[in-house]
């Protein structure tokens, strides 16, 4: 199923989490990175990125990763549970969950290696074009499904 599948009072349901989950995902999972310029020092860009990644939800009670927040999220979107009791929607066909899904694949991997230590380059330049293509799809995600659930079918 995809969005356009919505009936649009289910998406309207959805709308509050794809709400939440542009504010607590796709926000924050590219944050830092924002600040630098093209050209910033590779140290700098690992910062920014361990911070985007690692520390994506931060309170007075710690941080969170963002494979975790996008853990608390998934079900919603890819059928293993229902939203707000009422209806299960497996959104996984959609190309914008699809694409949330394969980014935050990457992520996560991403975030593995960050934990065990300093990173080249490369990986650098993996975490943050995947917390961008995250930020991305959870962007247009929210903004599609919005959109369904102010169509008046009848």
């Amino acid at each position: 199923m995809e969005v356009s599948d919505l009936d649009p009072a289910a998406a309207g349901v959805l709308l509050e989490h794809t709400s939440r989950l542009k504010h607590d995902l796709g926000k924050y999972i590219a944050l830092q990175q924002r600040w630098l310029g093209p050209d910033a020092p590779e140290a700098e860009r690992e910062i920014a990125l361990r911070a985007d990644l690692l520390e994506t939800r931060r309170g007075p009670s710690g941080s969170v990763d963002a494979a975790t927040v996008w853990q608390g999220f998934r079900p919603w979107f890819v059928g293993d549970g229902q939203v707000d009791g009422a209806f299960v929607a497996d959104l996984s066909a959609d190309p914008d969950v699809s694409a949330l899904i394969d980014g935050m694949e990457r992520v996560t991997h991403i975030c593995e290696r960050l934990r065990n230590g300093p990173v080249g380059g490369e990986v650098i330049e993996r975490g943050c074009q995947a917390a961008v293509d995250v930020s991305k799809a959870v962007a247009s995600l929210h903004r599609r499904v919005r959109d369904r659930s102010r169509c008046n079918d009848g």
